[in-house]
């Protein structure tokens, strides 16, 4: 069985597959001050052969390599073998957690593709007809918003992730909920618009994913697809193309 770890900023998922079947998947909060025996605890599973991470937190990258101890464990990176060509000028920049979503939509759906992931950031992956990677945006996400929002202005305070009753908020919270879901659904679609708009993506399907989706996923217009393992799935199929690691 191969052990997927996707390292987030705020949360580590992790699924458990065997001949391609995803059995199990769980999330943990990502504590970037773990020790080697805290990551350990993560790894404690039964018939693991091997483990293929994702990370987009480096101080991370180590102690899971220290506490995966005898079990063969690789991290995605851009030297990889992908199923998709990374046309961008420099290949390095792309993020783990970018090649993983990429590789998992080419795997599974016909391109053209724009992948958006709801998460710590929020992220658009653009990936053309000939299944090459040519770029996408970074935005901060729903959670970043929220914190310097509170954080920069005195008077207001933290408020939970729920979509209020009516567009227009009738108290201080209820604007904040109504800023941060309608904002970012409104944002996501005007994204999706405007990379529409040039020629070669206008019939591109569109693939969400991301631990916040589920919260605004009914408010976006233009998502086709929902797969919320996604990531996983494109750890899964990398560790499976790059011999050794299965």
């Amino acid at each position: 069985m191969i052990l997927c770890i996707d390292i987030g900023n705020t949360q580590t998922t992790l699924g458990l597959f065997n001949h391609a079947n995803l059995l199990k998947t769980w999330r943990v909060d990502t504590q970037k001050k773990a020790t080697e025996n805290e990551c350990r605890k993560h790894l404690a599973h039964k018939n693991v052969s091997s483990i293929m991470v994702s990370s987009v937190v480096p101080e991370l990258d180590k102690k899971y390599e220290n506490a995966a101890q005898h079990i063969p464990i690789k991290f995605v990176t851009s030297a990889l073998t992908f199923s998709f060509k990374i046309a961008l000028p420099n290949k390095r920049e792309l993020g783990a957690d970018l090649l993983a979503n990429a590789e998992a939509a080419s795997r599974l759906y016909d391109a053209p593709l724009i992948i958006v992931d709801i998460g710590t950031a929020l992220t658009i992956c653009v990936v053309n007809k000939k299944k090459e990677h040519v770029g996408g945006i970074i935005y901060p996400g729903m959670q970043i918003s929220h914190d310097a929002l509170y954080t920069k202005a005195s008077k207001l305070k933290p408020v939970s992730f729920k979509k209020p009753k009516e567009l227009i908020g009738t108290t201080t919270t209820s604007a904040i909920q109504s800023g941060l879901l309608n904002g970012y659904a409104i944002l996501i679609d005007g994204f999706i618009d405007k990379i529409k708009k040039i020629p070669k993506f206008k019939t591109a399907k569109v693939v969400g994913t991301g631990g916040l989706l589920p919260i605004i996923k009914d408010d976006i217009k233009n998502i086709d697809i929902i797969n919320p393992d996604l990531t996983l799935w494109g750890i899964y199929y990398i560790a499976i193309k790059n011999k050794g690691i299965t």
